[in-house]
């Protein structure tokens, strides 16, 4: 199939490659904005601290004790994520399960900060799940691990503005997909139509020469 024959097919059923994506933008828009509930995100970051650190002067660490606290919050924030820290956050908050919440953890390699991030559906009950995970993060830490202190350093507050959906990006992607699906239809619809419509389609169902063609000639008045 060469550029310009798709280009001709494509402009036969250009109603298709018009409508489609019409659907398409308008069913997404519909349901983004008319369905889908916001999203909150909060946020809070704890700082370890590992025992040489706590009794010595910065000034006396070695890079293999930096390594050790970059290690240990690489660690700490695997913890975070493990079903001991889920559990103990849904005793302290008297919740069944935390499957309404999407729970992001992250330490930076450079330094000994751990981020944890809480997103949800209400605001409120975001930031406090997200406190507690820091709590109870901090607190199996210098249980189980050789860590001095985990502090928070700031606490989640309740997010004004909600961080998701991206519902203008939802409705884009809608409105691509039904343009390729509407090129997708165009070219399956061409491939399996089978009737001669030119001689060259004649030329390639027959192997006979063709001696004349009759020109289409609209009916005079």
């Amino acid at each position: 199939m060469t550029i310009n024959y798709f280009i001709n097919i494509v402009k036969k059923k250009i109603h298709l490659l018009i409508l489609f994506p019409i659907i398409f933008g308008i069913g997404a828009a519909i349901f983004a904005w008319g369905f889908m509930t916001n999203d909150y995100t909060s946020s809070v970051a704890i700082y370890v601290l590992n025992h040489r650190e706590y009794q010595n002067a910065p000034g006396y660490l070695n890079s293999n004790d930096v390594a050790t606290s970059q290690q240990l919050s690489n660690d700490i924030a695997v913890l975070a994520k493990t079903n001991r820290v889920t559990n103990a956050v849904c005793d302290e908050l008297g919740i069944e399960d935390l499957k309404g919440y999407s729970v992001g953890v992250s330490s930076n390699e450079k330094n000994r900060v751990i981020n944890i991030s809480v997103t949800g559906k209400n605001p409120n009950s975001t930031a406090q799940v997200c406190n507690s995970i820091a709590r109870q993060t901090a607190t199996l830490a210098v249980e189980v691990m050789k860590a001095e202190a985990v502090n928070i350093i700031e606490e989640a507050y309740p997010s004004d503005n909600p961080s998701g959906p991206h519902r203008m990006l939802i409705t884009l992607i809608s409105l691509f997909a039904g343009i390729f699906l509407a090129l997708v239809v165009i070219v399956l619809d061409d491939m399996l139509d089978t009737t001669v419509k030119n001689s060259n389609d004649l030329k390639e169902l027959v192997n006979i020469p063709i001696l004349a063609q009759v020109p289409y000639i609209k009916k005079l008045k």
